[in-house]
């Protein structure tokens, strides 16, 4: 299994950068890697979604996503049922001047 964390801060409410971040028309926008992503559904817990990412040399990795958490706005939580071995999870945290992810 791949950990990662990934902390930042943005000058917006938690609700809108949840919005944000579980949207995946916008996955591309903030995850360099991903080309494309398409759930098969409205976003929710046990969502799947079809992602395709680039790789160093041209390659292209497709992978499928289940949604494991949804908490709007506090938390989100996937793993990789096809594809590497990733599970990630996001907190939101309201701080004074936005949201801590």
């Amino acid at each position: 299994m791949i950990d990662f964390v990934v902390e930042r801060e943005i000058a917006r409410s938690p609700a809108e950068v949840f919005a944000y971040v579980t949207d995946a028309s916008k996955l591309a926008t903030w995850q360099r890697n991903t080309v494309s992503a398409t759930p098969d559904g409205p976003m929710g817990l046990g969502t799947k979604i079809r992602e395709v990412h680039s790789a160093p040399g041209g390659t292209r990795i497709k992978t499928v996503v289940e949604v494991v958490e949804y908490e709007p706005p506090r938390s989100f939580g996937m793993r990789i049922i096809e594809g590497p071995p990733v599970h990630g999870q996001i907190t939101f945290e309201p701080t004074d001047v936005g949201t801590d992810f």
